[in-house]
């Protein structure tokens, strides 16, 4: 156990928000059962429970992809997906897993295709029973290139099918045109690969993606870069299917030579779609959140989220009237993990910590998941030789 992040564990906090009623949160840890380990995500059953996947370090060469469900506040035992001693693990660059409908359950890590530092491809694996066992696994991008193809975003379909977007390095390796590109694909429950397509020929190279899908159909939000270098995020989406161009959310006008290895992240509920991301424009760290309330349509003028130097690794969800956001600071060499939400009246909680951990690139991106009954978090904890995921819930009340 290291000694960052635990102090908060049960602790009430309370804060005064921006309108008469007072906020308060509880904060407790869930136990489960994982040794070393890193990269944990998130994402909801079609039956409302949680599930949580995450790599698992067996040694210095053999990596594990498990993933297990949360029932009655208990995870349940760890499943395998996969292993593998020839993965591309990153810190920033974690796999997946979605349930796209009844016991279907879709999974993608990253598997190395050849000696090149960056040269590796997008695995993805289907369960028809529930993750009880998987079919071998296959590759959604159909260019044989050996180069970095990752950054991978999942979502399920109105069909049950799986919509996935990534970042493609297929024309890094040309001497002209060589720009990282963001493709999309949808496979179906049967592993068919269907309308794998480019969506922008020149994006950052190494941010995250993210994607929900709306009754209108996906949205997905990613960090661009023009052609003089400027990597603010930009959104598509595909309603009556057709794909819009892409559009820049907020010109933050962040003007950086190489890649800041910080996503945008995206949450919908019903015509509801929020994005939180951050900044670093005019040399000023900076998290945002914007909202739409028209599947993503338009988006209103972004919100201030942090008070104090950020160093972002945002993640967003929309729980009802509110929308939360969380990120991370760096406070005396500690990576403070801290959440705020906006009302529907635009209104800003105060910030409150919800967790304490290492700034190190090992600590990754924190997580969250809206459940019916509180919010799920979950993050690495780290020191300077030992990882563990942990996860938490988070119960709030207004009053």
């Amino acid at each position: 156990m290291i000694k960052y992040t635990t102090l908060l564990i049960g602790l009430l906090l309370i804060f005064g928000c921006n309108s008469k009623d007072e906020f308060s949160i509880q904060i407790n840890e869930i136990q489960l059962q994982t040794k070393s380990s890193g990269e944990p995500n998130l994402s909801m059953s079609k039956q409302g429970h949680p599930l949580l996947s995450w790599i698992e370090y067996a040694n210095d060469s053999l990596t594990i992809l498990k993933f297990s469900k949360l029932i009655n506040d208990q995870w349940s035992e760890p499943k395998e997906i996969s292993r593998g001693s020839d993965w591309f693990v990153n810190w920033a660059d974690f796999p997946s897993l979605i349930n796209s409908e009844d016991d279907y359950l879709t999974a993608h890590w990253l598997q190395r295709s050849a000696d090149g530092k960056y040269d590796y491809d997008i695995h993805i694996s289907q369960s028809i029973n529930g993750g009880q066992t998987w079919f071998p696994s296959f590759i959604p991008h159909q260019d044989s290139v050996n180069a970095e193809h990752g950054f991978v975003s999942m979502t399920p379909t109105s069909l049950g099918n799986t919509f996935l977007v990534w970042l493609d390095g297929r024309n890094s390796k040309k001497e002209n045109n060589n720009a990282m590109t963001l493709r999309s694909a949808e496979i179906s429950k049967n592993g068919q690969l269907i309308d794998e397509r480019e969506l922008d020929e020149r994006v950052c190279d190494c941010c995250q993606t993210d994607v929900t899908w709306t009754k209108k159909g996906p949205v997905v939000v990613y960090r661009d870069r023009s052609n003089d270098e400027v990597r603010d995020i930009s959104v598509l989406r595909k309603e009556n299917d057709v794909w819009t161009k892409p559009k820049i959310l907020h010109k933050d006008n962040w003007k950086i030579t190489g890649c800041p290895v910080n996503g945008p992240s995206i949450d919908s509920k019903d015509d509801q779609v929020a994005v939180a991301w951050f900044t670093m424009a005019n040399e000023k760290p900076r998290v945002y959140v914007s909202k739409s309330n028209n599947y993503g349509k338009s988006f209103s003028n972004p919100m201030l989220i942090n008070e104090r130097s950020a160093i972002g690794r945002v993640d967003v969800i929309i729980d009802n009237s509110k929308t939360f956001v969380t990120w991370m600071e760096n406070e005396n060499d500690l990576g403070i993990i801290k959440m705020r939400y906006v009302d529907e009246h635009n209104h800003r909680s105060k910030i409150f910590k919800i967790g304490v951990n290492s700034v190190s690139r090992r600590s990754g991106f924190p997580r969250i998941l809206n459940t019916k009954d509180g919010i799920i978090a979950t993050w690495t904890e780290t020191d300077d030789v030992n990882s563990k995921v942990k996860t938490f819930k988070i119960n709030y009340n207004n009053g």
